[in-house]
């Protein structure tokens, strides 16, 4: 999984957020719930199929992805978002979004 973080996630990320801090720079509440309705609805079900796949073609378990995606993407993202949400919204908050 190190380098899910090294060649997907990092890089996704800090594109990801440049992005949308370059669409929504104001620090206005408006510009802030954007942020995180977009975090949620467009990069959660991307980085959750992305973590999936990842892991099972690191399993040489390629055959499995469809499937697993069918059972397992929807309830993933109902069950974990949640949790995800208020770190989401915390980070979005109060961490300088220059960093990002």
């Amino acid at each position: 999984m190190g380098t899910f973080g090294l060649f997907f996630y990092g890089p996704y990320q800090h594109w990801w957020y440049g992005l949308l801090n370059q669409q929504w720079p104001l620090k206005s509440t408006y510009h802030f719930l954007t942020k995180v309705t977009l975090n949620q609805l467009a990069l959660g079900p991307i980085v959750t199929t992305v973590v999936f796949t990842w892991n099972l073609l690191l399993q040489q378990r390629a055959s499995e992805v469809p499937d697993k995606l069918k059972r397992d993407l929807v309830p993933t993202m109902v069950n974990g978002e949640p949790t995800l949400l208020m770190a989401k919204l915390c980070f979005s908050r109060y961490i300088r979004s220059s960093i990002v």
